[in-house]
C-alpha cells in the first residue's frame, strides 16, 4: 500500500516536470495534467468544439471528449504510483463518494424528435479512467493486458430511475455505457426505444422472462378490415386481391414483430351463433358479405396452410371466443399470447400474459395494447372493459348502449364504481337526464353486457406440437403471390430455414410505424430447369466461338452491364446458343471477332431490353445489328397491363429458371462487388433464358396477331430511342437559376399572402395543417377520407376553389413549390458534366395504351397550359448558336382518330373541309351560330370533346367547367344527338371488351381490362373509362411511333445533319442547324402526315425558334392523305 501524503505528489521522474502542473479541475484536485497532452490516433470524442476549448491546465479526463493517452494508462493491480495522480493520501479520500452529474433537458434541432439529454457540469465530469473503470472485461494495450479496479460504490441519482423502474435515460449515453465506464452502468430496467423512434416504450408490467410465444390471427377481421381499407387491388388476369394483400402484409407485419414460436388462426363459420339466437338483432345492420371478397377468403386460408398455420372454428361461436379460449390455456401453460385482430373486442382478454396487436390509421400502422396502455387510454382495466363497452354501445356489432352516454362518460363512470352494478348502485349521483336514460336502459345494458362477453370456456384443445413453428412450404407461398402479383411482399418472407424456436424476445408496448414496402423484383421460383453451365471466353478464344455462332446463324445475348451511373457500362457480354452459354469480360472493350459478329445482319440476335443493351455496347465501342426478338418488348405486347417485365420474373415463371441477382452494396459489406463468377452465372444465365423466352414468345406474338406491331412498330423504334437518349437536349443552367430564385420570391410572397388571409402562420407543406385549418378552423366541406385523415390534395382543393381565399393561395403555392423544387432546381442536378446535357430514358413498356414515358427526368410532366409552365420550356434550348429547334406536332390527332373509328359523318365532315371542331361542337351545344360562339363556349365545346375520348360523365364536365351538372348532362345530351356514331361507339366498345376482355387499336395493339365486370361501382367504372379511351390513344401512339421510325430513316438516307432528340405526347422536337430548317420542317411535315392512312388528313402543325417555348410557326404544314 502506498504510503499517505499531504497533498498532491509530483509524478515520477518518467515524465518532464515542466510539462505538467496540478490538475485544476474542482472534482479532483489531486492529480496531475499535461500542460500540452498529446493526441493518439482519431478520438469519437475530439469532435466537440466546447471540448477543444477547454483551458489547458485540466486535465484529459476533465476535457470531456479527449481520450487519454495510452502512455498513462493503468497497468494491472496493485498499481504503481500513477503519473498523473498520486495514491490516495488519506482513508476518507479513497471513500470519498463521486458527485453525480448534473442534468437538464436539451432540445434537439427541429428535424429531430425532441428528448432527454445529460450534459454534466464542468466541474464534476472528470472521468479519469483510473478511477472510472471502463468494464469488467479486460482491455489489452500496446503493454498488455490489464484487469480494472473494482468500482467504487456511488450514490443512485434520483432522475435515473422512476417509480416504476423505468429508466428515463438518454440515447447519448448509451455510447458511453458501450465503453463501459461505471458512472453509468447497464441497468436490466433499461427500456427499449420503440421501433418508431419517438421516446421510450415502458416495458410490460409482466416481468417474467418469456420462453415461447403465441399468435392468435382474427381471420375474419382482418380480412373484413383490409378489405375496405386497401384499395382496390386487380391482378392482371382480373382477380380482385386488396382484402388477401392486406392480410397477407399483417400476417408478415406480425411474423416479423411478434416472433412467435406458436401460431394459429381463427375463423367464423358461416352459421348462426349464440348470440345471434340470443338477441336478433345482433349483428343485424351489416351488410351480407360482398361477391368480391367472398373469393378472397379461400386465398388467405391457401396462404395459411401454404405457412403451416393451424386453423380453429367451433359452431355456434365466433372467431373472438375461439381465441379468448385458446388465449387462456396459453396462458395457463405459461405462453406469452399476443392477439392479431383488425378491431378492439378483444381487449377484454389482455393479462399480463396476454396482449392485443390491433391495426390503426387505415390498415399501415399498427398498436400493441397491454394493461398499462389500455389504462393510458382509457382509465381502465382490461376486465372493466366488457362493461364500458355495454354502456357506450358498439355499432359496428349492433349492441345498443345507453343513450347519451359515449366513450368519455362511460370510461368515466366505470372508472369511478368499478363496474356496472357500481353505477347503478349510485344513479342519485348523476345528473337528471343520465340517471334517466340509465334506470330505463339498465335491462338492455345487462344483455348488451352479455353480448360482448367473449366466451373462453369452449371445448377447443389447444394443440402445442400442431401449432408450433419449424419451416414452411416457401416453394407454395411464393407461386401464390406470384399468381397474386404481389411481388412487394416478397422480400419480407422470412427464411425458409428459419430457427423459430429460439427464446421469444422481450414485446414491448409501441407504436409500430408505417413501413415502407420494398418495390423489388419477384423472387424466382425454385429453379426446375437445371443450373446453366457457362464457359468463359479468353481472347484466344473469342475468334472460335463466333465462328460457331455464326454458322448456327442465331444467338441470344446477354449484356452484364453496370447501371449505377448517368450511362449504362458494359463490364462483359453472355451469349448462348440453346442449352450452352459463354461469358466474355470486356475489360478492353468488345473483342474483335464477337464485335464483328454483333455487327452482321444475316445472323439473328435475340436481347432482353436492348435498347439499354446497345448503349451500353455503343459506349464500349460495338453495337448490335440484326436484332429480331426483344423478349421485354414481346413480353409488353402480349399483356401491356403487367407492372413489370423483368428477365428473372420472366424466367422464373415461364422457364422455371433462375437468373440469379447480383449482389449489391449493403451496411454489412459497403464495398461489396460481384465477383466473376458470379457475373458469368448470371450472364449465361440470362442469355439462355432470353433464348428460350423468345421461341415462346414468336410463337404468342403470331397466336395474338401481334406480328406485325412487333416487326413494324416497337421494333425499329429500338435504333430512334438509342439514338435520341445518347443525344439527349441542351438546357440553359444560368436561366434555370435565375427562375429558381425567381419563383423562391414568389413562393415566400404567397406563403404571407396566405398567413395574412387566416390571420395566423400555418405549414402550407403540411398535410396535417392543412387538415386543421381547412376543417376544424375554417369549417369547409370534407373530401374523401385517407389513413392520416381528411385528403388536401388537388382533387379536393380544386372542389374547395371559391370556398375561401386561402385555397387558391394553397393551390397557386403548390404549383410554384412544384415547379421550383422538380425542374428549377432539380433539372440542374441532371445535366451531364461530359455533354451538358439532359439525357432522358424512354420507357417503351410502361404506358398500358402504347404510349412513350420519359424518365430522369420526367418531361411528359411539364405543364404547358401555364404560362409558368411554358417557362420552364424556355429552359430546353439548341445545343450552339447556329442551331435551333424544331418542333412538330400532331394537330388534333385523337379526335381524328374517334372520327376514323365511329366513322361519325358530322366528324367527318368537320375534319375533311378543315373546320375547327371546337367552335362547330360549340355551335351546336348552345344552339347559336359559329360566327357568334364566345371563348367560353368554345372552351366548354373543347374540353366536351376531349372528355368523350376519356369518359367523362356530366359530373366530370360540370366540375371542370364549374357549371351546374343539369347543364352539363344537357351538353353532353345535346352532344351525342349531333354525333350520334359516337354515342355507338362507346357502347359497342363496352359490350366488346364485356365479352372479349379486351380492347385493342386499328394495328392491333391489345390492353386487357379484367375490371369490366366489377361489382365494385368506382372499379367498373374506371375500367369503362379505359375501355373507351384506350383504343384511341393506343392508335394515336402507334401512329407517333410510326412516324417517328419514318422520320428516322428519312434521316439517315438524306444529307441533313438534324437529329431528332424528344418524343412528349404528340410531339416531335429535333435540333437542327439554321440552314436545313425549311427543309427539316418539309421532311417533318411529310413523314409524319402519311405514318397512317386515316379517313381525315393527318395535319402536322411545325414550328421553329432558340428554345421550346419561344417558337414561330412554320407555313409547311404538310398532309399526306386527305
Amino acid at each position: 500500500m502506498h504510503a499517505p501524503s499531504a497533498g498532491p505528489a509530483w509524478p515520477s521522474s518518467a515524465e518532464p516536470r515542466d510539462s505538467l502542473r496540478p490538475c485544476r479541475c474542482p472534482f479532483r484536485r489531486d492529480h496531475w495534467s499535461h500542460a500540452s497532452p498529446p493526441r493518439f490516433g482519431w478520438s469519437p470524442f475530439a469532435r466537440s468544439r466546447r471540448s477543444r476549448a477547454r483551458p489547458r491546465s485540466y486535465c484529459s479526463s476533465y476535457r470531456r471528449r479527449s481520450r487519454h493517452s495510452r502512455a498513462h494508462r493503468a497497468p494491472a493491480l496493485p498499481p504503481p504510483p500513477h503519473p498523473r495522480r498520486p495514491p490516495p493520501s488519506t482513508p476518507q479520500e479513497v471513500a470519498r463518494p463521486r458527485r453525480p452529474p448534473r442534468l437538464r433537458v436539451i432540445r434537439n434541432t427541429p428535424r429531430q424528435r425532441p428528448r432527454r439529454r445529460l450534459q454534466a457540469r464542468r466541474s464534476t465530469s472528470c472521468r479519469h479512467r483510473r478511477w472510472h473503470r471502463p468494464s469488467s472485461r479486460p482491455r489489452a494495450t500496446r503493454r498488455g493486458a490489464w484487469t480494472p479496479d473494482p468500482p467504487r460504490p456511488r450514490p443512485r441519482s434520483a432522475i435515473s430511475r422512476s417509480p416504476r423502474g423505468f429508466r428515463a435515460e438518454p440515447s447519448n449515453l448509451r455510447s458511453i455505457r458501450s465503453r463501459g465506464c461505471g458512472l453509468f452502468s447497464a441497468s436490466p430496467s433499461r427500456p427499449s426505444r420503440s421501433s418508431s423512434g419517438g421516446g421510450f416504450a415502458r416495458p410490460s408490467r409482466d416481468t417474467r422472462k418469456v420462453t415461447e410465444r403465441l399468435a392468435l390471427i382474427d381471420s375474419n377481421s382482418l380480412i373484413y378490415r383490409a378489405f375496405f381499407a386497401v384499395p382496390p387491388l386487380t391482378t392482371t388476369k382480373g382477380e380482385l386481391a386488396n382484402a388477401t394483400f392486406g392480410f397477407a402484409s399483417i400476417l408478415l407485419k406480425s411474423l416479423e414483430q411478434v416472433t412467435p414460436q406458436h401460431i394459429a388462426a381463427a375463423f367464423d363459420l358461416p352459421v348462426p351463433t349464440f348470440r345471434r339466437e340470443m338477441e336478433p338483432t345482433y349483428k343485424a345492420t351489416r351488410k351480407p358479405m360482398p361477391d368480391d371478397l367472398r373469393p378472397q377468403f379461400e386465398r388467405c386460408k391457401q396462404l395459411l396452410e401454404a405457412f403451416g398455420i393451424p386453423m380453429y372454428s367451433l359452431p355456434g361461436f365466433e372467431a373472438d371466443d375461439v381465441i379468448g379460449a385458446l388465449a387462456r390455456q396459453a396462458e395457463a401453460k405459461g405462453l406469452e399470447t399476443i392477439i392479431v385482430s383488425g378491431d378492439l373486442d378483444p381487449l377484454q382478454l389482455v393479462t399480463p400474459l396476454i396482449k392485443l396487436m390491433t391495426t390503426r390509421q387505415g390498415f399501415q400502422n399498427t398498436v400493441i395494447y397491454d394493461e398499462e396502455m389500455i389504462r393510458q387510454r382509457y382509465g381502465l382495466r382490461p376486465d372493466q372493459m366488457v362493461d364500458f363497452k355495454a354502456l357506450k354501445g358498439d355499432a359496428t356489432d349492433n349492441i345498443p348502449g345507453v343513450p347519451g352516454v359515449g366513450e368519455k362518460t362511460a370510461a368515466k363512470l366505470i372508472a369511478e364504481h368499478k363496474n356496472l352494478e357500481g353505477v347503478y348502485a349510485d344513479l342519485g349521483g348523476y345528473t337528471p337526464r343520465l340517471r334517466e336514460s340509465l334506470a330505463a336502459n339498465k335491462d338492455q345494458v345487462l344483455r348488451s353486457r352479455e353480448l360482448a362477453t367473449i366466451v373462453t370456456d369452449l371445448p377447443v384443445t389447444l394443440e402445442l406440437d400442431r401449432t408450433r413453428r419449424t419451416t414452411y412450404d416457401r416453394a407454395a407461398v411464393l407461386e401464390l403471390f406470384r399468381d397474386l402479383e404481389f411481388r412487394s411482399l416478397v422480400p419480407r418472407l422470412p427464411p425458409a430455414d428459419q430457427n423459430l424456436a429460439a427464446p421469444a424476445p422481450t414485446v414491448t408496448t409501441q407504436m409500430v410505424p408505417r413501413g415502407g414496402q420494398m418495390q423489388l423484383g419477384l423472387e424466382p421460383a425454385p429453379a426446375v430447369a437445371p443450373p446453366v453451365e457457362t464457359a468463359l471466353v479468353a481472347d484466344v478464344d473469342a475468334d472460335k466461338v463466333a465462328t460457331e455462332l455464326r454458322e448456327l446463324g442465331a444467338f441470344a445475348i446477354h449484356a452484364d452491364m453496370d447501371t449505377s451511373g448517368r450511362h449504362p457500362l458494359l463490364v462483359g457480354l453472355g451469349l448462348a446458343v440453346g442449352d450452352r452459354a459463354w461469358y466474355v469480360p470486356t475489360p478492353d472493350g468488345v473483342p474483335g471477332p464477337i464485335a464483328e459478329l454483333l455487327l452482321d445482319e444475316t445472323v439473328a440476335k435475340t436481347a432482353h431490353d436492348a435498347k439499354t443493351a446497345r448503349r451500353a455496347l455503343r459506349r464500349a465501342g460495338a453495337d448490335v445489328r440484326g436484332l429480331s426478338m426483344d423478349t421485354m418488348i414481346a413480353s409488353y405486347l402480349v399483356n401491356a397491363s403487367r407492372r413489370y417485365h423483368a428477365l428473372e420474373d420472366l424466367a422464373a415463371e415461364r422457364l422455371k429458371l433462375e437468373v440469379p441477382a447480383l449482389p449489391v452494396p449493403d451496411r454489412k459489406d459497403p464495398y461489396r462487388t460481384a465477383t466473376l463468377d458470379e457475373r458469368l452465372v448470371r450472364a449465361g444465365a440470362g442469355a439462355v433464358a432470353a433464348a428460350r423466352l423468345g421461341e415462346q414468345f414468336s410463337a404468342e406474338l403470331e397466336r395474338l396477331n401481334l406480328e406485325r406491331l412487333y416487326r413494324d412498330v416497337e421494333l425499329p423504334l429500338v435504333d430512334v430511342l438509342v439514338e435520341m437518349e445518347e443525344a439527349g437536349i441542351a438546357v440553359d443552367t444560368g436561366y434555370l437559376r435565375s427562375l429558381g430564385e425567381e419563383f423562391a420570391r414568389e413562393v415566400a410572397r404567397i406563403e404571407q399572402e396566405a398567413f395574412a388571409v387566416v390571420g395566423h402562420e400555418f405549414g402550407l407543406n403540411s398535410p396535417k395543417q392543412l387538415q386543421s385549418l381547412l376543417f376544424e378552423e375554417l369549417k369547409l366541406p370534407r373530401g374523401r377520407r385517407t389513413g392520416t385523415g381528411f385528403s388536401t390534395d388537388a382533387t379536393v382543393l380544386e372542389e374547395l376553389r371559391g370556398a375561401h381565399p386561402v385555397i387558391e393561395k394553397i393551390l397557386e403555392y403548390r404549383e410554384i413549390e412544384k415547379l421550383r423544387s422538380t425542374y428549377a432546381e432539380g433539372l440542374g442536378g441532371l445535366v451531364d458534366p461530359e455533354t451538358r446535357r439532359v439525357h432522358t430514358t424512354f420507357e417503351q413498356t410502361v404506358a398500358a395504351t402504347g404510349r412513350l414515358s420519359s424518365r430522369a427526368p420526367n418531361l411528359q410532366n411539364i405543364p404547358i397550359r401555364t404560362p409558368l409552365g411554358r417557362r420552364i420550356r424556355r429552359a430546353f434550348v439548341a445545343g450552339s448558336t447556329d442551331r435551333v429547334l424544331v418542333a412538330a406536332d400532331y394537330s388534333q390527332i385523337e379526335l381524328r382518330v374517334l372520327a376514323h373509328v365511329s366513322q361519325d359523318p358530322a366528324l367527318l365532315d368537320a375534319f375533311r373541309s378543315g373546320a375547327d371542331i371546337h367552335r362547330r361542337t360549340a355551335a351546336a351545344g348552345f344552339g347559336v351560330s359559329e360566327s357568334a360562339v364566345t371563348r367560353e363556349q368554345r372552351d366548354v365545346a373543347k374540353m366536351l370533346n376531349f372528355g368523350i375520348i376519356y369518359g367523362m360523365s356530366d359530373f366530370g364536365l360540370a366540375w371542370r367547367m364549374q357549371m351546374p351538372r343539369e347543364e352539363a348532362q344537357r351538353f353532353i345530351d345535346e352532344y351525342f344527338k349531333r354525333y350520334g356514331q359516337v354515342r355507338r361507339y362507346v357502347l359497342e366498345t363496352k359490350a366488346f371488351c364485356v365479352e372479349q376482355g379486351y380492347v385493342e387499336t386499328l394495328l392491333g395493339r391489345r390492353r386487357y381490362i379484367p375490371d369490366m365486370t366489377s361489382r365494385v361501382n368506382a372499379v367498373r367504372n374506371a375500367a369503362e373509362r379505359m375501355a373507351i379511351n384506350m383504343p384511341i390513344q393506343g392508335t394515336a401512339a402507334d401512329i407517333m411511333k410510326i412516324a417517328m421510325a419514318r422520320v428516322h430513316r428519312a434521316l439517315h438516307d438524306s444529307d441533313l445533319h438534324a437529329r431528332v432528340l424528344l418524343q412528349v405526347h404528340d410531339e416531335l422536337v429535333a435540333e437542327v442547324p439554321r440552314l436545313e430548317v425549311e427543309r427539316m420542317a418539309r421532311l417533318l411535315g411529310d413523314e409524319m402526315s402519311g405514318a397512317y392512312e386515316l379517313d381525315v388528313p393527318l395535319v402536322v402543325d411545325v414550328r421553329t425558334g432558340p428554345n421550346w417555348d419561344e417558337m414561330q410557326r412554320l407555313e409547311v404544314t404538310a398532309t399526306a392523305n386527305a
